[in-house]
């Protein structure tokens, strides 16, 4: 039922001329995955800058992309895809695109090390903000 009235949303808004969309950027990464025809491994790491205005004009087999950021300061939310995405990847690897954090390995360079942080093998700084 949830997908049906989905749908029909989506199909709303690709009739209408001039719609203004305000949302979070989870919500942005659907609507943006679901217009520029992005599959289900592309949509979280697609980039919604926040205080953004984005512009999707219909173009054919797509959509244009343009952005109009506002004059607000905010943080970079935006975290890039990681290489290592199994679920049985280290705690090292699952960290390494989150921004503003730096891990620093130890003497032995494992990166295996760093779910055993009491070795102190593995150091990780986080940035003022969030410490």
């Amino acid at each position: 039922m949830n997908e049906l009235l989905l749908l029909l949303l989506l199909q709303e808004l690709e009739r209408q001329q001039n719609v203004l969309v305000v949302c979070h950027q989870g919500v942005m990464r659907c609507l943006l995955a679901y217009f520029l025809d992005k599959n289900s491994n592309e949509l979280p790491y697609l980039r919604c800058p926040l205080h953004t205005i984005i512009k999707l004009t219909p173009v054919a087999y797509g959509c244009r992309v343009e952005t109009i950021p506002l004059k607000i300061q905010a943080v970079d939310t935006h975290r890039e895809k990681p290489k290592v995405t199994d679920v049985a990847r280290t705690d090292a690897d699952a960290l390494s695109t989150v921004p503003g954090i730096e891990i620093v390995y130890g003497s032995s360079g494992n990166p295996n090390n760093f779910d055993v942080p009491k070795t102190g093998d593995v150091k990780v700084t986080f940035p003022n903000s969030l410490s």
